[in-house]
């Protein structure tokens, strides 16, 4: 008798110890934390949540700075290049920055209609950042910044303009693409782990 409950014990703790494991295994392949130096700078300076800036990077590209999406999108955040130029540009005329990298914290590695900076991470994050920031200030709404982001602001004002979408003009009530309110929901989920892990 006192094998028996030995053996169960023994195998009631296997099993909590491999359920242990895999919870563990699958919170950290499925919400990493790289990059963690330029996504509290770029926070810092930009005024967003970090929390926020790393489950738009896990949304876009799951922390893989290489990513490049069959619509053009370049690097960690996802960013159009021609979102890209527009960004720039408002970070120099706005923020002072300059253009290829000294190690200066305002200056950034970019040239107009080279893909490749896109790929360094400071320089994605830093504008992907930059540009949650300039969506949050437009929107004053983080649903509606965060569909904007995947969407686009022209897409997502033409809704929030649109009765069948919009009640208020502020808020989204529908969503009219599936893409969005995926997306949406997937950054909202990464909010709630990340703010627990960061």
């Amino acid at each position: 008798m006192k094998i028996k409950v030995f053996w169960l014990i023994f195998f009631v703790m296997l099993l909590f110890v491999i359920c242990f494991l895999c919870f563990f295994l699958y919170e950290r392949l499925s919400f990493p934390i790289k990059f963690e130096e330029e996504i509290t700078n770029a926070s810092d300076e930009f005024n967003v949540d970090k929390n926020l800036i790393a489950s738009v990077i896990n949304a876009e590209s799951h922390f893989n700075k290489n990513a490049l999406s069959n619509k053009g999108a370049v690097g960690l955040m996802q960013i159009m290049p021609s979102t890209a130029d527009w960004l720039i540009d408002k970070l120099v005329r706005e923020k002072g920055y300059i253009l290829n990298d000294d190690g200066n914290a305002k200056s950034i590695k970019y040239v107009s209609s080279n893909n490749k900076y896109l790929y360094d991470e400071k320089t994605n994050i830093t504008l992907g950042s930059f540009y949650l920031s300039y969506l949050l200030k437009k929107f004053n709404n983080l649903d509606v910044c965060i569909c904007a982001y995947n969407a686009g602001e022209g897409v997502v004002s033409k809704w929030l303009d649109n009765s069948e979408y919009s009640s208020d003009g502020k808020t989204l009530k529908k969503i009219p693409y599936s893409e969005t309110r995926n997306y949406l929901k997937k950054v909202k989920l990464n909010l709630k782990v990340y703010t627990n892990k960061f």
